[in-house]
C-alpha cells in the first residue's frame, strides 16, 4: 500500500503488520464507529494505519511535478524499435544501497533459550516489551523432516515451546524462529553437550535497551565444567568480524553491541564446543 497525505510524507517505509481489516480499523479511529466482525486474533497480530501517520507534523506543500512531453516522446518512440531480446547472459539485480526511513513502531521482543537434558529438549520463550503483539513461526531447517509452527503473542504477553531434538535429530537442532518487521533468532546446536562433563555448555542471549542510548546487550553463558570461548560477530549492517569473548566455567559476560544507525541489526555466536552451536539475532530497534 501507498499512503499518501500531508502527515506523512518523506518517504517513510512502515512495516507493521497489516492486512485487508487494517484500513477497516483505520475508519474505527476516525469515525467511531466499530466493526465487529475484525476478530480479536486479527485485532492482535495486524495494526491499524495508524503507525503510518505523524499526525504532530504536517506538509501541505504542493510537490512540483516534472513535465512530461520528453518521457511521452521517448514512449513513442520505442514503437519503431524492434522487439526486445533475452540477454545471451543474464546477470542478476544487484540491490540498491542504503536504507529508507522507517516509521517508529511500538514492537519489542525478549527471546531466551535453553535446554532440558533430562527430556533432550531445546527451550525457548519470548516475551512481548512493547505495546503490540504480533505473529510468530518457528521452522526446522536441519536435522528432521521440515515443518512448522505458529503463535499469536499479545501485548504484554509471552509464548513458549520446546523441540526434542534428541528424538528427532538424534540431539541435533537446527530451529529459526520469526516474528514481525525482521524479527529473528536461530538457534543451532546439539542437546547431548549439556550432558557432557568434558565440554562447556553454552548459551546466549540478547536484550535491548530500554532507554536512550539504545543498546543490545548479549549475555553469554556457561554452565559447563569447562572454559569456552564465544565468537560474536554482525553478519550485516554494522561493522566487520568477530570478537573472542572467554567464558570460564560456571561463568557468564555480557558484550554491549550497537544497531545500526536505521536500527536494523543482525548478530551471530558461535562457541567453540565443537557441536556446531549458534544463535543468530536479527531486527530493528527504534529511538526512544
Amino acid at each position: 500500500m501507498i499512503v499518501i497525505s500531508p502527515w506523512s510524507r518523506g518517504g517513510y517505509v512502515n512495516s507493521q503488520v497489516a492486512d485487508h481489516t487494517s484500513p477497516l480499523r483505520f475508519l474505527e479511529n476516525w469515525t467511531g464507529v466499530k466493526e465487529t466482525n475484525i476478530s480479536a486474533w486479527r485485532r492482535t497480530v495486524c495494526g491499524d494505519m495508524m503507525s503510518a501517520f505523524d499526525f504532530g507534523t504536517k506538509n501541505t506543500a504542493f510537490p512540483s511535478l516534472p513535465d512530461t512531453a520528453a518521457l511521452v516522446a521517448a514512449c513513442d518512440a520505442e514503437n519503431s524499435l524492434p522487439d526486445a531480446a533475452p540477454p545471451a547472459t543474464p546477470v542478476a539485480p544487484v540491490q540498491e544501497s542504503g536504507t529508507r526511513p522507517a516509521r517508529p513502531l511500538g514492537y519489542g521482543f525478549d527471546t531466551t533459550s535453553w535446554t532440558d537434558t533430562s527430556t533432550g529438549r531445546i527451550w525457548f520463550k519470548t516475551v512481548a516489551t512493547g505495546t503490540l503483539g504480533g505473529g510468530f513461526t518457528a521452522y526446522t531447517v536441519n536435522y528432521r523432516g521440515y515443518d512448522n509452527w505458529r503463535y499469536t503473542l499479545p501485548s504484554g504477553g509471552s509464548i513458549s515451546d520446546y523441540f526434542s531434538a534428541q528424538t528427532y535429530g538424534g540431539g541435533l537442532y537446527d530451529i529459526d524462529l520469526h516474528g514481525p518487521d525482521g524479527y529473528l533468532r536461530g538457534f543451532k546446536g546439539d542437546v547431548r553437550t549439556w550432558s557432557s562433563t568434558s565440554k562447556a555448555h553454552p548459551e546466549a542471549a540478547l536484550s535491548i535497551a530500554p532507554a536512550a542510548p539504545l543498546a543490545l546487550t548479549v549475555t553469554l553463558t556457561n554452565s559447563g565444567p569447562v572454559a569456552a570461548t564465544f565468537t560474536v560477530g554482525p553478519n550485516a549492517y554494522t561493522g566487520t568480524g568477530g570478537s573472542a569473548v572467554p567464558v570460564p566455567a560456571g561463568g557468564t559476560r555480557t558484550v554491549v553491541l550497537g544497531p545500526a544507525s536505521d536500527g536494523n541489526y543482525d548478530y551471530t555466536v558461535t562457541a567453540d564446543v565443537g557441536d556446531g552451536f549458534e544463535r543468530r539475532f536479527a531486527g530493528r530497534t527504534y529511538p526512544v
